[in-house]
């Protein structure tokens, strides 16, 4: 039993390495906790028990649901395009849980941001001094 949580152990470290490998070569931004990314490793571990095919190493197939997942945490962060096919179900439920960060549109028609401290001010009439009115003032 040790030896095979050792193994398991071993395993979801070498799969974590490999996984912020991809999310790296895949320019992905967000920093995701040592959590959220053992979940990922977790959930492919799970997915090589089911999809495995006839020749295909385990660690192989691994690599193909580490890469996945990797492409779905880039979409996720990098849109905001809906993920409801029932396939994303449970990567959207792991994102989720851990507050992995999704990209918002900006608004259509944004209010210019000024900070109150760069922005020109509008003056009441009363206070524009004669200089002003005549155009000889100084920005």
């Amino acid at each position: 039993m040790d030896y095979a949580m050792g193994s398991l152990g071993s395993s979801l470290r070498v799969g974590t390495r490999y996984l912020q490998e991809q999310l790296s070569a895949q320019g992905v931004q967000v920093t995701l906790s040592g959590g959220c990314l053992e979940d990922f490793v977790c959930n492919a571990h799970e997915a090589v028990t089911h999809t495995r095919k006839p020749g295909e190493s385990h660690l192989s197939c691994l690599r193909r649901h580490l890469e996945g997942r990797a492409r779905f945490i880039l979409l996720w962060s990098g849109s905001d395009e809906r993920f409801d096919r029932e396939v994303w179900a449970k990567l959207i439920s792991i994102a989720q849980k851990h507050a992995v960060p999704r990209w918002r549109k900006p608004a259509v028609n944004p209010a210019p941001s000024q900070h109150p401290l760069t922005r020109r001010a509008t003056l009441p009439e009363y206070l524009v001094t004669k200089a002003v009115k005549q155009g000889r003032h100084r920005d």
